[in-house]
């Protein structure tokens, strides 16, 4: 009966050698009945590093009849007649003969279901690395930083001790136009960045899939020919297109010092889908550094203003919120009307990036469209405000100050559109003007109020954005309070330096830390 059973059943006397093999453990372990019995079982199907651990139980097993594995089910590893090693599940129990304990095992192999198990646990580990990395690539749009983030958690996944991304260069000067190099790596020397890569003409066929490059390969690949990679004990690797419409635009590279790596199903798709990830990652960026480019170029040219204006000298600043913000949408403007009239502007459209700028831009040419028609500028607010309506999206708002400076009469007339109201610094006084109470363009279908004021020679009136006076210092408001102090404490300033050090004092009162962008535009009357 047990030669016809499933498992393998084994009996083993109080000294360790084999009373009993049945037909399934031949077909297990590949030793036949003849083989095994009269024999120790440790010097046979035990691996090696196992048998004296197996002798110090044998032992007690002897004296005791006891063991952590009787009358247990437990996984230990064994080992075939050729040497290979498996996983086995052995259920041990005891029986005592002449006062002599002996040992039954009932073994089955279980490498399919241990094998099942680690597939699902590293196809699981590996989805869980993919979800992070994932989030990183989403996290930002600096390409540069996602890079530096994924290579490092991607080589760590996959257990390579090197990676690297090689892209496509373009080099006018060169006879090249198409090369390409190596541009983010991890654990490889710094020199390796910029080293030239020619992994791309294999894949280059069309066959766009993942390649395992191993051993001998090395050598006919060229793989690690450059002198940054000599010296690394690097053997194999495996090289993930990175593609975008189709198109080869990158390619990722996980380095191995073993020559033959077994990639299993579930690490070959996580390169593929990581090389997925960056691909749309590398393409958001690309399209957001084009947008940017465009953007800056398009508000820089709202920033800029003539060199003399007759009859009024400024000074201005435009200040990021941080150096890797996107594109803001603060403008000032500053132009003559007729030749005794001074149109002067400061705006402010919420948002980044080219939808800020474009608003920007159509908010400062209407109002100077408007002006040159002769309104006054509650009528020039008014109109502008009418286009805003029609044309701005639900997710911007745009608030602004426009006035007008008459050389002759000396009388500064200006507009507000829910935007912070303008400083005064005369001789002997430093004062808030009324802007009344007034909402953002686009929000409202009245004319709003004017506020007419006239300015002596030397007089300075200071135009500023919200994010002057709403920096924050865990979570107090920098306010009109303090802007009027550091106006009052610096009013005898230069006009270019006076701009300066207001957002020196906004910085230090928010320990750098700007949430929005801001313009200060400083107008002194002649």
């Amino acid at each position: 009966m047990l030669d016809a059973a499933r498992d393998a059943v084994i009996v083993l006397n109080h000294d360790g050698y084999v009373e009993y093999w049945n037909k399934a453990a031949d077909r297990l372990f590949g030793y036949s009945e003849g083989e095994m019995l009269g024999h120790q079982i440790h010097d046979h199907i035990i691996p090696p590093e196992y048998r004296s651990k197996h002798q110090v139980g044998l032992a007690r097993f002897k004296r005791t009849g006891g063991g952590p594995a009787i009358d247990h089910t437990v996984e230990l590893p064994a080992m075939r007649k050729d040497g290979s090693a498996f996983p086995i599940e052995l259920s041990l129990s005891r029986l005592e003969i002449s006062k002599q304990w002996h040992a039954i095992g009932v073994v089955r192999d279980v490498s399919a279901r241990v094998e099942l198990e680690s597939a699902v646990r590293e196809a699981k580990e590996l989805g869980d690395s993919l979800i992070l990395i994932n989030r990183a690539i989403t996290s930002t749009l600096d390409f540069e930083q996602i890079m530096g983030r994924v290579i490092i958690e991607s080589s760590k996944a996959l257990g390579s001790e090197y990676s690297a991304i090689a892209q496509r260069v373009s080099q006018p000067d060169l006879e090249d136009q198409n090369g390409w190099e190596y541009a983010h790596t991890y654990g490889l020397p710094p020199e390796s960045k910029g080293v030239p890569f020619h992994g791309a003409t294999e894949l280059s066929g069309g066959d766009y899939s993942s390649q395992v490059i191993r051993g001998t390969d090395i050598e006919s690949d060229g793989l690690f020919d450059s002198i940054s990679f000599v010296g690394l004990g690097l053997k194999s690797a495996l090289r993930v297109p990175l593609l975008t419409k189709g198109e080869l635009i990158g390619v990722l590279e996980f380095y191995f010092r073993v020559g033959d790596p077994q990639f299993s199903p579930a690490q070959i798709d996580f390169a593929d889908q990581l090389a997925a990830s960056i691909s749309l990652s590398l393409e958001n960026a690309e399209l957001y550094e084009a947008e940017r480019l465009i953007a800056a170029t398009l508000q820089e040219s709202l920033l800029v203003l003539p060199p003399e204006v007759p009859g009024i000298e400024y000074g201005r600043l435009y200040n990021s919120a941080t150096d890797t913000a996107m594109v803001g949408g603060d403008f000032y403007d500053i132009f003559q009307i007729e030749e005794h009239r001074i149109g002067i502007a400061i705006g402010d459209v919420s948002g980044k990036g080219l939808e800020a700028a474009t608003m920007t831009a159509e908010a400062k040419n209407t109002l100077r469209a408007y002006a040159f028609q002769g309104d006054e500028p509650s009528v020039v607010v008014a109109k502008t405000s009418h286009v805003i309506e029609r044309t701005c999206p639900m997710n911007i708002f745009i608030t602004g100050i426009f006035g007008i400076f008459d050389l002759n009469t000396r009388l500064f007339t200006y507009s507000s559109a829910g935007h912070p109201p303008p400083v005064l610094i005369e001789e002997d006084s430093v004062q808030l003007l009324e802007s009344g109470h007034t909402a953002p363009l686009g929000m409202t279908a009245h004319t709003p109020p004017s506020t007419e004021l006239r300015v002596e020679k030397g007089s300075r009136i200071v135009l500023y954005t919200d994010g002057v006076i709403e920096a924050r210092q865990e979570g107090e408001l920098f306010g009109e309070d303090r802007l009027l102090s550091v106006c009052s404490k610096h009013a005898d300033a230069s006009l270019s330096e006076l701009p300066k050090r207001i957002v020196s004092e906004v910085e230090e009162f928010s320990g750098g830390r700007l949430a929005d962008d801001l313009a200060i535009l400083v107008i002194a009357f002649q």
